[in-house]
């Protein structure tokens, strides 16, 4: 995690997509927060692995309701690509 934050110091992006994370109820959002972007995750809610963590830029046009939608996509097992965060 911290070398992700210091990444992100160095290298700013608009949005950051992690898969596989692992992350489950016990890791509070705290804990994986980044100074300047939003942190939004969908933990896998049964067996081992999966979960998608994803960071945006607080200035980012990145917007909350499209991150939603594709969270709630690759939770039900579809994927998505880059070309999901754009467009109306």
């Amino acid at each position: 995690m911290d070398e992700l934050a210091l990444l992100l110091q160095v290298h700013p992006m608009d949005f950051v997509a992690v898969t596989e994370t692992w992350l489950n109820d016990e890791v509070v959002d705290q804990l994986i927060q980044v100074n300047k972007y939003n942190t939004f995750r969908n933990d896998r809610s049964h067996g081992r692995g999966g979960g998608v963590w994803l960071l945006s830029l607080l200035t980012s046009l990145v917007q909350e309701e499209k991150i939603s939608k594709i969270l709630h996509l690759n939770a039900h097992g579809y994927g998505c690509s880059p070309t999901d965060f754009l467009g109306g």
